[in-house]
């Protein structure tokens, strides 16, 4: 599947324009402002920097419009730049670095200075390009060997007996080691009917209401009656 550009970028051309009709839109826009541009370079002496720079700055910007169309097919611009935006800068970056070396460049050799004037071009040129973000995005499809981490805590603490479990963990305990069965333990499984429910219940209370009713040490130094014996073991059983 591949990556859509135009979910984040709403900016950019349809997909459904065919990526040679971008090649040759973006082809036709680079030569028609080169060739303005030279045109207007051959005319230095007679027309104002200015106004040449007025003229160049759309034909600039449209060209490098379609360059950046081109390069969003291909890259995904992440920049938050809008592209009209990014071709006005980049236009009057690239114009204004020709007007602004177009004297310096006129006492030095052509050819020296035509190379200068491309260096210095290209460098503000990949300066905007970077600003703009691109991403190179494409889907790979591979296997991998997944690998589960078994970690065994093997420390002399790990050795020691627990002395601090309460009576329900130790019961718990028993019953996942499988040492008790479930039915042993008081709801185990929640299997037993209301009527068994209710009648357990019943025999809890009557062990509790015995066992509250024992007479404490001082009653029984004052020679009140004994309190009934209460069968603990029974009661842990149930």
């Amino acid at each position: 599947m591949e990556f859509d550009q135009n979910i984040t970028r709403p900016d950019l051309l349809p997909s459904t324009i065919p990526l040679a009709a971008l090649i040759g839109l973006a082809v036709v826009g680079m030569v028609a402002w080169i060739i303005v541009h030279r045109v207007l370079h051959g005319r230095r002496e007679t027309m104002r920097a200015r106004v040449r720079f007025a003229i160049l700055l759309p034909v600039a910007t449209v060209g490098t419009w379609c360059l950046y169309q081109l390069v969003g097919r291909l890259l995904y611009l992440a920049g938050a730049w809008p592209l009209w935006i990014a071709s006005l800068v980049t236009a009057a970056a690239v114009e204004g670095v020709s007007l602004f070396y177009e004297r310096e460049c006129s006492i030095v050799p052509t050819r020296l200075a035509r190379a200068l004037t491309f260096c210095r071009m290209l460098a503000v040129g990949i300066t905007v390009f970077i600003l703009m973000q691109p991403v190179y995005v494409r889907n790979r499809n591979r296997s991998i060997r997944r690998r589960v981490a078994v970690i065994v805590d093997e420390s002399s603490s790990m050795n020691r007996a627990e002395t601090q479990w309460t009576l329900g963990e130790r019961l718990d305990m028993a019953q996942a080691l499988g040492l008790i069965s479930g039915e042993e333990l008081p709801l185990a499984g929640a299997a037993d009917t209301a009527d068994a429910l209710r009648a357990r219940f019943r025999g809890w209370q009557q062990m509790l209401s015995a066992a509250s009713s024992i007479a404490t040490p001082a009653d029984a130094a004052a020679g009140d009656a004994k309190a009934p014996a209460v069968d603990y073991a029974a009661l842990a059983r149930d």
